[in-house]
């Protein structure tokens, strides 16, 4: 079975990667270890500025790749979305 032609097994894994998924630092040793909160929620959660952008990808995409083109999907996510009235400018 590939995930990705299951919806519901497809789904199931991107929320347990969200919920379980932290950010890594190396430590003065070079040993891994936690940055901050557990979970990309707690990124997300610090909003919608280019800085909480850029560390929800870190927690997913360390090397930043293609962060620019992300950048752009979650800005047309965002205005369709989001609870605000007014759109993001």
């Amino acid at each position: 079975m590939l995930i990705q032609t299951q919806s519901f097994e497809a789904t199931d894994a991107a929320g347990y990667y969200w919920v379980e998924k932290q950010r890594l630092k190396y430590d003065n040793k070079r040993k891994l270890v936690n940055f901050g909160k557990r979970s990309i929620n707690y990124w997300a959660d610090e909003g919608s500025t280019l800085g909480a952008q850029k560390n929800v990808t870190r927690c997913i995409n360390p090397g930043m790749n293609h962060f620019t083109l992300r950048q752009g999907y979650f800005d047309h996510a965002y205005v369709i979305l989001n609870d605000a009235v007014s759109n993001k400018s």
